[in-house]
């Protein structure tokens, strides 16, 4: 049942349709759900040209990102959220509803070619510049259970013609934000406090406004400030399960053997996350009563 979750009628339809009406060049091929690369990889693994993995990412503002890269590119996140300006720790996986709301695709369905869904208006799409490097690139059409291959001119000139912002990029490159060198991929950030979001943006939300509150009250904001940190760690806690289906899918690419047990002790660990967050929200809680009394 869960190999049917790839399944998506409309959407391929949508796809293929405004493939035809841009008069786009491309083929595809039909072959047995694909839940991640490697499974992909079992049905069009002979077909030359760039192959793909796609992550959907959101940063602290909210704003959606769709990582569409090589699968020998290596992704670091913790390099790409400096590249934004945000930091080390700026970005996450997007969750199942964020697939469904901006790229209108099923979990395992992620793909640049979903940019005729409305909600992608939303995404940023960055691309891999090592694509340009093959005469085909190979995406699924909004489902899982095809794979279609097309140009990267092709691919640039539907993204366009949707009117959506993209940019090829050096996926691999590292960060250097110094005073003098900002974030080269800061222009993309938006403040989208209404996108389609969760815990994670308001979280740093809330942690922002705290030090504002800080330091405009002094040394009685500092046990409000603790109270708010305790509760953002229990927010982000309870929003991190939303991650799971992502974990154990790159999993499953690594070629974990046993996926059932590592999703039991995931599980297991977040669980003792959520209680040690809770912990320390109680005992920041009890600060900030004793702040407030003195």
């Amino acid at each position: 049942a869960a190999r049917a979750m790839g399944a998506n009628a409309e959407g391929r339809a949508a796809c293929e349709a405004r493939l035809a009406a841009l008069s786009l060049e491309c083929t595809t091929l039909e072959h047995p759900p694909a839940m991640t690369v490697a499974e992909q990889q079992e049905y069009v693994g002979h077909l030359v040209g760039g192959h793909s993995k796609n992550l959907l990412l959101q940063d602290k503002k909210k704003n959606l990102y769709l990582l569409s890269a090589l699968p020998d590119t290596k992704v670091d996140l913790r390099q790409l959220s400096t590249r934004l300006g945000h930091g080390k720790s700026g970005l996450r996986f997007a969750n199942e509803e964020q697939l469904t709301t901006a790229l209108g695709v099923p979990l395992g369905s992620a793909t640049p070619l979903a940019v005729v869904h409305s909600g992608a208006k939303n995404v940023v799409f960055f691309l891999d510049e090592g694509f340009k490097q093959h005469e085909l690139c190979h995406f699924h059409p909004m489902a899982n259970d095809a794979t279609t291959s097309l140009s990267p001119d092709a691919l640039e000139k539907l993204l366009a013609a949707e009117g959506v912002t993209y940019s090829w990029i050096d996926v691999g490159k590292k960060a250097a934000v110094t005073k003098d060198s900002p974030p080269d991929l800061g222009h993309f950030v938006k403040n989208n406090s209404k996108a389609a979001g969760g815990a994670f943006g308001s979280a740093a939300d809330d942690a922002a406004k705290s030090k504002g509150v800080k330091q405009q009250q002094g040394a009685k904001a500092k046990g409000k400030a603790k109270a708010a940190k305790g509760s953002d760690e229990r927010t982000l806690a309870a929003d991190l399960p939303d991650a799971l289906g992502y974990v154990l899918e790159m999993a499953k690419q690594a070629g974990v053997a046993d996926p059932d047990a590592l999703r039991n002790r995931i599980e297991w660990r977040l669980q003792a996350l959520k209680n040690g967050a809770f912990a320390s929200g109680f005992k920041a809680g009890k600060g900030a009563a004793t702040a407030r009394a003195m």
